[in-house]
């Protein structure tokens, strides 16, 4: 969606353990937030903990993210898609 929004180094690679790979989610969490995705609810435990529903809530966001990013490129606006 916008490239360097991840800082790697913040990034565990192969997490050792529970708290490394939440740590992860979390910082996840961040950064859909700091593009500007709306995640109510969620957290970093709940994407380690596989919950489907808030994933899918999330994938969904960072679509909708991508997608307005791709009409603004067009010089389109909600309007023209609807």
């Amino acid at each position: 969606l916008q490239p360097g929004s991840v800082d790697w180094g913040r990034v565990e690679g192969t997490p050792k353990n529970k708290y490394e790979r939440v740590a992860n989610c979390n910082y996840a969490t961040k950064v859909a937030k700091d593009l500007g995705c709306k995640l109510v609810g969620i957290s970093g435990q709940d994407i380690a903990d596989g919950n489907e529903k808030l994933l899918l809530a999330i994938w969904w966001q960072l679509m909708r993210k991508d997608f307005m990013q791709f009409l603004d490129e067009l010089d389109m606006d909600q309007a023209y898609v609807l």
